[in-house]
Order: C-alpha cells, then sequence, then structure tokens
C-alpha cells in the first residue's frame, strides 16, 4: 500500500504540455487554498489584536527564510545541478550532499541565535505592541523557525525535483503547505488555540519537505552529510541566488 502511495506521487507528466498544464492547475489550488486559509483564520479571530499577532509572528521568520535564499534558491541551484549530473548522477548526488550539509548546519547554528535574539528584535518589528503581546510574539516567532527551515530544505530538494523533470510532485508541495495550515485552524486551534495555528503553519512546512523526498530518494539522489565543502561552489551559488533573494526581501514579496 505505502509502494503505490509513492509511486504515484513519484509519477511523471508526459510532455512538456502536459507538466504545463499540471503546474498551472496546481498553483490555481494551491492560491485558492491559501484564499481559503485566510477566510478561516477571519472567521475564527476577526480583525482584532489576535489576528495582528498571528501576523507579526511571521516577520522575522519570513526575513530568515529570504535570507537562506542565498544558498537554496531553485535560480542557481537548477542550472548548477543539471550541470553536475551531465558529468554523472554521482556528481550530481555529491553535489547536493555538499549544499545540504552546509545549509543544515548552517542554519541550526543561526536559528540557535535567532532563537536567543528574537526578544531583542521584537520591539524594532512591532513598536505599537503592548508587553503582553509582544511575549506572545516571541512565543510564536520562534515556533515559526521551523518554518524557514524545513522550506528551505524543501527548496533543495524540489531544485533537485524539477532539474529531474518529476513536476508531478514538486507543484503539489504548496497544496500541502496550504492544506496543513488549515488543518493547524480548523483541528490544531480547538486543542492548543492560536498556538495550534502556529504548528498548522510549521506541520504545512514539513509536508511541502516530506512529500517530494521519496521521489528523491527513489531516484538515487538522497542527499547526506559530508565534511568536505567547496567554497568556490557555495560563493557561485551566492552570486547566482542574491537577486532573488534581494527580490524577496523588500515589503512587496508575500508568502507562499
Amino acid at each position: 500500500m505505502a509502494q503505490k502511495f509513492l509511486k504515484f506521487f513519484d509519477r511523471e507528466l508526459d510532455g512538456l504540455h502536459q507538466a504545463a498544464l499540471f503546474l498551472a492547475l496546481a498553483a490555481i489550488i494551491s492560491k485558492l487554498l491559501a484564499l481559503l486559509r485566510d477566510r478561516f483564520l477571519a472567521g475564527a479571530f476577526g480583525a482584532g489584536k489576535t489576528l495582528d499577532i498571528y501576523y507579526a509572528s511571521f516577520i522575522i521568520p519570513d526575513y530568515i527564510y529570504n535570507f537562506l535564499l542565498l544558498l537554496v534558491s531553485a535560480n542557481a541551484l537548477i542550472p548548477i545541478f543539471m550541470e553536475k549530473i551531465s558529468q554523472s548522477p554521482g556528481e550530481g548526488r555529491d553535489f547536493l550532499s555538499r549544499v545540504f550539509s552546509i545549509f543544515f548546519v548552517g542554519t541550526l547554528a543561526f536559528m540557535a541565535l535567532m532563537f536567543f535574539l528574537i526578544p531583542y528584535l521584537t520591539p524594532f518589528v512591532v513598536p505599537g505592541f503592548s508587553a503582553d503581546e509582544r511575549a506572545q510574539v516571541n512565543i510564536f516567532s520562534r515556533l515559526l523557525l521551523f518554518s524557514p527551515f524545513l522550506l528551505g530544505l524543501s527548496n533543495l530538494i524540489s531544485s533537485a525535483i524539477q532539474s529531474l523533470r518529476k513536476f508531478f510532485i514538486y507543484a503539489l508541495a504548496p497544496v500541502f503547505y496550504n492544506v496543513g495550515i488549515i488543518l493547524g485552524i480548523l483541528v490544531f486551534y480547538k486543542w492548543w488555540g492560536l498556538s495550534g495555528v502556529v504548528l498548522g503553519v510549521a506541520a504545512g512546512a514539513f509536508l511541502h519537505f516530506s512529500i517530494q523526498l521519496p521521489s528523491l530518494i527513489r531516484a538515487g539522489f538522497c542527499p547526506s552529510f559530508v565534511s568536505k565543502i567547496n567554497g568556490d561552489e557555495i560563493k557561485n551559488i551566492v552570486k547566482l541566488s542574491f537577486p532573488r533573494a534581494l527580490f524577496s526581501i523588500f515589503p512587496f514579496n508575500s508568502r507562499p
């Protein structure tokens, strides 16, 4: 049963036209789910401080995610990965492992630092909030640190997935992300209040990541930890990713 489930999500689309059509359809479904999640949020909290606290809790994690795009932007990873696998599958796998290793270790260290810095940054992020409201933002922002970490890993995996032309599962990942958030609003909120909604966001990020991972493993490109890092390679990734990351940092960027 599990094998059939994984095989269904690992399916490949026939031809460029079918892939483009499915990607467009999945994008529409994802946007509709995003509208639905916002409708559920408004229905659950209304226009008030609770919803303000929820949205304010995303500000710091969102900036962290945009900063992480310097290393895991698909714009940079896809052409480099495709160049590597054109040499040999082993080169492509080694490249993913090097990026995975530095991202995983570096991001965990950065998250630990931000965990302690968030209370000092919050007054600048939400200057009009009371002390109690800022305390809630601190708690939820810390919980949401898992989201940029998981979405960053998911970006790394999806870059390889797209390079391998597995567009079916790539297109479904944002749908699962919104499903996780909606689950938090409709189910987790009843158990844990606003903390449950925030956990739903983390669950959505986990689904975005985990739904793609089996396809990468089945393709033989599962990344692993390595100790040898190519500094010039990382510099090249940052150079190619910088315009995308810079664009995302400005206020006109919005969450998926």
